[in-house]
């Protein structure tokens, strides 16, 4: 699902796509800023533990000691959005040759 966020000079195109497992919180968001061809990920990660776990983690992580690998998940990429990848990597490339020559004028 491809949507358009349009404020002030703030013009960002947003593409969602969902896991090939159907799991909403495996959903990814890919932000594309329409004025610079900047292009980033969002994803959820998950923490499907009870609140006295969550608790103990948030004071680890107060503490500095973190989980060995992280804070991660993953989705896999479903065959009919790899077009819609494709489409907004050359946009934002595209965005981004036609930023780097404005600022080189």
């Amino acid at each position: 699902m491809l949507g358009i966020c349009s404020r002030s000079n703030l013009r960002m195109r947003n593409l969602y796509m969902e896991c090939e497992c159907s799991d909403l919180s495996h959903t990814v968001r890919w932000c594309l800023d329409e004025n610079d061809g900047e292009l980033w990920l969002e994803f959820h990660l998950r923490y499907a533990v009870p609140w006295y776990k969550r608790v103990l983690n948030a004071v680890k992580y107060a503490f500095g000691i973190r989980p060995e690998w992280g804070h991660y998940d993953i989705t896999m990429i479903k065959s009919e959005d790899r077009d819609a990848i494709i489409a907004l990597l050359e946009e934002s490339k595209r965005l981004t040759e036609k930023a780097a020559q404005k600022e080189s004028e």
